[in-house]
């Protein structure tokens, strides 16, 4: 099926602003985005980010501030409190006390016991490693969202000539809280869907369009109502085509790597019919095709 032309922004418009430094941002379509960030329904920065979640504390021993860092082995925590670790060291050697000796031969219990600490406040603030990498998930993938939702409403624009996208009940559609369905249709399944049976829907608008009399005006967004309707009906069917799909296509490759390996193994002699496995698999697209009609 060749794909319907229609513009496809290749950047985020209007540009997003990180939440914290309120700079515009520039995202662009198919890129790595790994310096931004999505937290609490906001972009930002990874850089900015993880400046506003900057963990601080007093060394106890000369009250100086310190900015604490993940397995930092210069720093340790005793009895409650954070120290350099030279202070601490120099702390204990001020006085040759049972209770200093003690803690001077443990100071790698209390370097331990600092990383366990330090750890945990930056779970907390969900500035550690692990929070990182969820927040970048997250905000690639609402960037993937926001592109092909513009797609939708860039496709839905050109199809039924409307400035104004009706972008809530599509949405229902999406959320799966629309009274047409309670099944969530992801934008990405719903625009595939739409593109594959445009030809269709276009068939059945067009006899809508001639039956309309002077008092009954069939709008663009009753045509939209309408499209997302048989859609909605047909998803069943979608979903069933695309897993197909993937049979087939893991089948493909299946044969293909043993195609490859059978060669090998004959040093290049042919070893199959390539007009017998391609009429295969045309039989076989046909009759997957049938399946989301």
């Amino acid at each position: 099926m060749s794909r319907l032309v229609y513009e496809r922004k290749s950047q985020m418009i209007p540009r997003p602003s990180c939440y914290c430094c309120k700079l515009p941002m520039v995202i662009e379509r198919n890129k790595s985005h790994e310096d931004i960030l999505y937290f609490d329904k906001h972009f930002y920065h990874r850089d900015c980010y993880l400046g506003m979640k900057k963990i601080r504390k007093k060394c106890y021993c000369c009250s100086e501030e310190m900015e604490l860092e993940q397995n930092d082995e210069n720093v340790l925590f005793y009895k409650q409190h954070y120290y350099h670790k030279n202070c601490f060291v120099n702390w204990c050697n001020e006085k040759k006390t049972v209770a200093r000796k003690n803690a001077s031969a443990n100071i790698e219990k209390y370097v331990d016991a600092a990383t366990t600490a330090v750890q945990e406040l930056f779970e907390k603030k969900k500035c550690d490693s692990s929070s990182i990498a969820i927040l970048q998930k997250q905000a690639e993938k609402r960037i993937s969202d926001w592109f092909i939702g513009s797609d939708l409403c860039a496709f839905i624009r050109n199809e039924y000539d409307i400035t104004e996208v009706p972008w809530t009940r599509i949405k229902e559609v999406i959320d799966g809280t629309s009274y047409r369905t309670e099944t969530p249709i992801p934008a990405e399944d719903l625009l595939d869907m739409w593109e594959r049976k445009i030809d269709v829907l276009r068939k059945a608008n067009q006899k809508k369009l001639s039956k309309q009399g002077a008092d009954e005006k069939v709008t663009p967004e009753m045509l939209i109502g309408y499209d997302m309707t048989i859609l909605v009906n047909k998803y069943n069917s979608y979903l069933n085509w695309k897993e197909k799909q993937k049979i087939l296509a893991a089948e493909k490759e299946h044969e293909k790597t043993e195609n490859i390996v059978s060669q090998a193994i004959t040093h290049g002699r042919p070893v199959e019919n390539h007009k017998d496995e391609s009429k295969k698999s045309n039989d076989i697209n046909d009759l997957l095709d049938e399946i989301f009609g």
